[in-house]
């Protein structure tokens, strides 16, 4: 069970990365679309700033979410692991 329990809870975090950095790159995609269609400094300057705080944003954010994971996985590894520890070393 331990075997199985941990492949899914990497399997979930792998899944989650790979879906966080698509989106990224999707978004990172359409604001240098944006930035190419900037007619002045002001649209370029609102642009990086929007740009810069909804990355840190969404980083932020998915950290958060990546050690909420992380704890998942350690303390369900430590509940299958619970019933496999002895009072005395073997």
């Amino acid at each position: 069970r331990m075997g199985t329990t941990w492949a899914a809870n990497l399997n979930a975090l792998g899944t989650e990365i790979a879906a966080f950095s698509a989106e990224r790159l999707k978004q990172d995609i359409a604001a240098q679309q944006a930035f190419f269609a900037c007619t002045s400094l002001q649209d370029v300057q609102q642009l990086r700033a929007t740009y810069m705080q909804t990355t840190v944003d969404q980083y932020l954010a998915e950290t958060s979410k990546m050690i909420d994971m992380a704890g998942k996985v350690a303390a369900n590894l430590q509940a299958d692991q619970a019933p496999h520890q002895h009072a005395t070393p073997l």
